[in-house]
């Protein structure tokens, strides 16, 4: 029973996450509203501070998070067997969302890319 509390707990904590990349890539940490979040989690507000300290604590797990995937991507290009010549042509990162500068999340919150597989693959593949 312990082990089912704790996965339902990972999966509120995730579905957070997820809310807040969306509303953070839409709005902004400025105009991002916990109240949006937390609907969109489909939690209340109290249980998304209880995960969460403050706005500014989930929007560093959520770039956190969002980062996490982009250096997991770029180590897993590592892991083609591509020679290095290859590898910035496997490596095809998606935008990063609009508030780390620059267009990433999907309207799911999901994180979209991964690694394509080096030309040296390809040639094994149709082999």
């Amino acid at each position: 029973m312990r082990k089912n509390q704790h996965t339902r707990a990972d999966r509120t904590r995730d579905r957070i996450l997820r809310a807040a990349i969306r509303e953070f890539s839409e709005h902004g940490l400025a105009g991002a509203r916990t109240s949006a979040i937390a609907s969109a989690a489909r939690v209340n507000k109290a249980l998304l501070y209880y995960y969460f300290r403050d706005k500014e604590a989930l929007y560093t797990a959520a770039l956190e998070e969002v980062a996490g995937k982009v250096a997991g991507d770029a180590i897993a290009v590592l892991d083609l067997g591509c020679s290095p010549g290859e590898r910035p042509a496997a490596f095809r990162p998606q935008p990063l969302p609009p508030w780390i500068s620059v267009p990433y999340a999907t309207g799911d919150g999901s994180l979209p890319h991964r690694p394509v597989a080096c030309h040296a693959h390809h040639r094994e593949e149709r082999l």
